[in-house]
């Protein structure tokens, strides 16, 4: 846990997919411990973004105004100081926030052109967290499926396990031959394998 986080709100979401999941096995058990983990990962690295973004809005509001206010031919940082002034005073005085949105307006811009500067001020530290991002979710889903395998396997070794003892019953009977046995085994397989595993044989998305 980071300093700002919540071990609390951790313990809720990992109890609340051990409810939802209801692993059996310390495997299934593992597998919830790290999709916990990566959830909370995503979470961060989601609210880091916005973090990233916010930080580099004054410096965009800055960037904006001197843009604004500079004359044809008039050498950019000319008005850097009056820009940082006012993007200084922006977060707290309402009436500098007001002669800005009006710079804005004379320009038919509204305050998403500030964030749209903040974003590509801040395009590449955000490239990098959307890598770590779709790492995490990719390592979350592929342990998904390792409990859905799991679960379906131990699901179609309980179905064979009870053809057998059905089967075994009538071990002296012309019924119970090898053959019977087999298609019993794959009709149980066909009915109760999941949709997951359909899929894969089938090739269908």
């Amino acid at each position: 846990m980071l300093l700002t986080e919540s071990k609390d709100e951790f313990d809720l979401l990992r109890d609340t997919l051990n409810e939802e999941v209801k692993p059996r096995g310390i495997i299934e058990q593992m597998y919830v411990e790290d999709i916990a983990y990566l959830v909370w990962e995503i979470l961060r690295l989601r609210r880091s973004k916005a973090a990233i973004i916010n930080l580099a809005f004054r410096d965009a509001l800055t960037e904006v105004v001197m843009q604004l206010l500079r004359k044809p031919g008039e050498w950019k940082n000319l008005r850097k100081d009056g820009s940082e002034k006012l993007a200084r005073e922006w977060f707290s005085d309402p009436d500098v926030k007001k002669q800005i949105a009006g710079l804005l307006r004379e320009f038919n811009l509204d305050e998403t052109a500030i964030e749209a500067e903040a974003f590509r001020k801040s395009a590449d530290d955000l490239e990098g967290i959307d890598r770590l991002m779709a790492s995490a979710e990719a390592r979350r889903d592929k342990a998904l499926v390792c409990i859905a395998h799991i679960a379906a396997t131990s699901a179609l070794c309980c179905v064979s396990a009870a053809i057998d003892l059905s089967t075994a019953k009538f071990s002296n009977s012309s019924m119970a031959t090898e053959r019977q046995i087999a298609a019993n085994r794959r009709n149980a397989v066909k009915k109760y394998r999941p949709t997951l595993f359909r899929r894969e044989e089938t090739g269908t998305p």
